[in-house]
């Protein structure tokens, strides 16, 4: 993810348990699906109607938990990070991160931590 963020929003880039790089916004968080697409885990599905008309979507499904499934072109990265950045980063031990550690099934750290040979 760090190599096609503008450098304005690196501060936005948290990891998970294997070290893999996200983006976590106020509504979803955006993994690099592949080269042209990434994915987004909305956890605010209401904000998919403002995403809609400022992207199309290429793909969308919804999960069980509640959570719904978005594929977007990497081309409207922008405008999906203007819609939901944080002014501060969030608080490592908040109840917001904690909440989303629950909703999403997976630990969210703020560096990606040292793989061991």
């Amino acid at each position: 993810m760090k190599e096609i963020l503008p450098q304005q929003y690196k501060r936005l880039v948290w990891f998970d348990e294997c070290g893999d790089e996200f983006l976590l916004l106020n509504y979803a968080e955006v993994f690099k699906y592949s080269d042209e697409v990434l994915r987004l885990h909305f956890f605010k599905p209401k904000k998919l109607v403002l995403l809609q008309s400022k992207a199309p979507i290429l793909g969308k499904r919804a999960t069980g938990d509640g959570l719904l499934i978005v594929d977007i072109d990497k081309a409207y990265l922008t405008p999906i990070i203007e819609l939901g950045a944080f002014k501060r980063r969030p608080d490592y031990n908040g109840k917001f991160i904690k909440a989303l550690e629950g909703k999403l099934a997976h630990k969210i750290l703020p560096t990606c931590p040292k793989k061991e040979d």
